[in-house]
């Protein structure tokens, strides 16, 4: 079953007009990670997207060119031979945005370490990672799932391949956009005095905490932070909402809680070796 079909030459005039970065990668830039740009870029058509350039990458040696079974699946997919002038590239990790999409686990570790403290600004994750894994276990064992390099398999691989791209990308492509404009955690914290640092541990992993019941949703993107290796942008603090005393801010470090005006009363120690006490 085809999809909705858009001439190359329109997506290289939205190309022109974008600001942001998102960058898929892969090992060679020969199938996965081309075939991963159509999607997104598919997408951001039909959602009318324009301030977001997408761009694709070799983590290893670069191949000669496309290959034909890709080529040939997105064409089948998407009703033009969008990647026939793609040249594979090799990765410049000076001139990534703030989300590189890797296949699997292992690209994932290896970037990082490439990147070294430039990782701090540029969200590194496989493309399976971005959907929200389930609350109930046992409903979702895809999450974090390598995608199979269909290379030298059959038409029928690249058919998969693609199908899988397709899934998880669309499926994600809210968070996936949200976090290549803003970063991780833009727009995030709801309280402008967020404290610097935990009075107890001197932490800089300080989140507020949240009230009332959490929905379902709310619960899934919490639980995704935790399973991407990260701290979740708030803590829940309970159902019940304006009770007096209720503490604002939780470390993620020592889990200590506390209320603004209690801060001052656990100011942060050292001991006389200049190490928390």
């Amino acid at each position: 079953m085809k999809t909705t079909m858009h001439a190359s030459e329109d997506m290289e005039k939205r190309r022109t007009q974008k600001k942001h970065k998102i960058t898929f990668a892969c090992d060679g830039n020969t199938c996965r990670s081309p075939m991963a740009k159509v999607v997104l870029e598919n997408l951001m058509m039909q959602m009318g997207v324009q301030d977001v350039e997408v761009d694709s990458v070799a983590l290893e040696r670069p191949g000669s060119a496309t290959h034909a079974r890709a080529r040939e699946a997105i064409k089948e997919r998407y009703g033009n031979d969008l990647l026939k002038d793609h040249v594979p590239k090799l990765i410049d990790v000076e001139s990534l945005g703030k989300l590189v999409l890797v296949m699997t686990w292992a690209q994932e570790e290896k970037l990082v370490a490439m990147l070294g403290k430039q990782a701090d600004r540029t969200l590194v994750i496989t493309v399976s990672q971005m959907i929200l894994p389930a609350i109930e276990p046992g409903q979702r064992n895809d999450f974090g799932r390598d995608i199979t390099d269909p290379y030298d398999g059959s038409l029928d691989d690249y058919r998969k391949c693609l199908s899988t791209l397709e899934r998880y990308i669309s499926e994600s492509q809210g968070r996936i956009l949200k976090i290549a404009r803003d970063g991780l955690y833009a727009g995030c914290w709801s309280r402008k005095e967020r404290p610097k640092a935990c009075p107890i541990c001197g932490s800089s992993r300080v989140v507020p905490l949240g009230y009332g019941l959490p929905t379902e949703v709310g619960m899934a993107e919490h639980e995704w932070f935790r399973m991407i290796g990260r701290d979740p942008p708030y803590e829940f603090g309970g159902c019940c909402v304006g009770l007096p005393g209720e503490p604002h801010w939780h470390c993620c470090n020592c889990r200590h809680e506390w209320a603004d005006e209690q801060a001052a009363d656990h100011k942060h120690k050292k001991s006389e070796g200049g190490k928390s006490a």
